[in-house]
């Protein structure tokens, strides 16, 4: 058994004057998600839970990156391209010229959040559904549909984007950051891209 984690970070452009500030703001809104590749049972179930409880209560500290990406021909992949490799060109807030995080700074107690997907996963009527409230199955490109009974915690937690503000930036899921313009050329604007890494 195989437990994946992944974070997600999604990323909205917003209009400068939201913000009273010559830099584009961005906000950044961090997710967790947790993929099982066999079975799910009660040790991955435990360790997607330990993962969930670690990104929750590092997510109000994440440092953000900035990179520029390389695109061309994917090797050994026929007609596909994609990022060939990805350049650091700054840590987001370093220096003055490197733009600015805006946090919350007084971030709420990330227990609350954890408490809030265990009564989640209480409420699964069974053990089995309650071991895949935490995981996922892998899905490879495909785009999976899901339904009510399929709603997890990483549902739940993506569902932090659409709170009113400033719920998820108070728990750390939703940061704004603000970029110089000359480092965000907007025809070049989906060469560079964002990666958040805990402290």
């Amino acid at each position: 058994m195989t437990v994946t984690t992944r974070i997600h970070c999604l990323t909205d452009a917003e209009p400068a004057s939201f913000h009273g500030s010559d830099n584009m703001g961005y906000a950044v809104n961090l997710n967790v998600e947790c993929e099982s590749d066999s079975a799910f049972d009660k040790a991955a179930r435990d360790q997607a839970h330990d993962a969930f409880r670690l990104f929750l209560k590092q997510a109000a500290a994440v440092d953000f990156y900035l990179f520029k990406a390389t695109y061309g021909p994917l090797p050994n992949q026929a007609g596909k391209t994609g990022v060939l490799s990805l350049n650091l060109v700054y840590k987001v807030g370093d220096q003055d010229s490197h733009g600015a995080v805006k946090s919350e700074p007084n971030p709420a107690d990330a227990d609350l959040l954890i408490a809030w997907l265990d009564e989640g996963a209480r409420a699964r009527t069974n053990e089995a559904d309650e071991w895949r409230y935490w995981l996922v199955k892998p899905v490879g490109n495909d785009v999976q549909q899901i339904d009510e009974a399929d709603i997890g915690a990483t549902h739940e937690l993506r569902s932090a984007h659409a709170w009113n503000a400033p719920v998820a930036h108070r728990f750390g899921l939703t940061k704004l950051l603000l970029l110089p313009p000359e480092d965000i050329d907007p025809q070049s604007r989906r060469e560079l891209y964002l990666g958040s890494v805990p402290k």
